[in-house]
């Protein structure tokens, strides 16, 4: 089995020391091959497919995204996300938003009230639960089996302004395409 870890860094920042010495811990749990791939100087949606077709043409079995601004909680996380076995899972990470008085997770439900998708808090988790069926998530923390590529069409991360509320994040297209995240 092998992941490549595809790495989008923005025109603006660069990797933290404290982001790379949690990589380095996240690797020592990945069962099997890895590479990493560091894709700078590209907006996030050319990133994500740039780092499909790397992916591709180093025959992995997953693509892990790992945002450059994102500093997993666990150092097993990467294995955390395989146990599963789901062809696409996020994992939950902190928004950066101040303007929310209780930081929203990265992921997020639609809400047929109000027409709209809504991220979800803490309160929203039930006690003891690690998985959750969701409808979208962040891909900063996001495991993909690469046989999904195979079923979708290209552009895999297409960045569109919708005039409605869009969903959050970056999987909204794999939800429109059927693929329930986790």
């Amino acid at each position: 089995m092998k992941v490549l870890i595809a790495v989008p860094v923005g025109e603006s920042c660069g990797l933290s020391p404290t982001w790379a010495l949690k990589l380095a811990n996240l690797v020592r749990y990945i069962p099997g091959e890895y590479e990493v791939q560091v894709i700078k100087g590209f907006t996030i949606d050319v990133a994500r497919e740039f780092s499909v077709k790397i992916a591709r043409e180093k025959n992995a079995d997953y693509i892990f995204f790992l945002d450059s601004d994102v500093v997993p909680d666990r150092d097993d996380a990467v294995l955390q996300l395989m146990q599963w076995r789901l062809p696409v899972v996020c994992g939950v990470y902190r928004l950066k938003r101040i303007d929310a008085q209780v930081f929203p997770f990265s992921v997020y439900k639609w809400n047929p009230e109000k027409n709209a998708y809504r991220y979800l808090t803490p309160d929203d988790i039930p006690k003891g639960w690690r998985l959750i069926p969701i409808d979208g998530g962040g891909l900063g923390l996001c495991l993909i089996d690469m046989h999904v590529f195979d079923l979708l069409d290209e552009p895999y991360f297409k960045w569109e302004l919708y005039p409605w509320n869009p969903p959050p994040g970056g999987s909204y297209r794999l939800t429109e395409e059927g693929w329930a995240s986790a």
